[in-house]
């Protein structure tokens, strides 16, 4: 019953992941 939450944090991870890395390259830079 735990696979279906790790799918979900897996995938929320690699969505963070994904979408955090961006700005942190240029912060503040808009």
């Amino acid at each position: 019953m735990q696979e279906g939450q790790n799918r979900k944090t897996s995938s929320l991870s690699i969505l963070a992941i994904a979408g955090v890395e961006p700005y942190q390259e240029k912060p503040g830079e808009e």
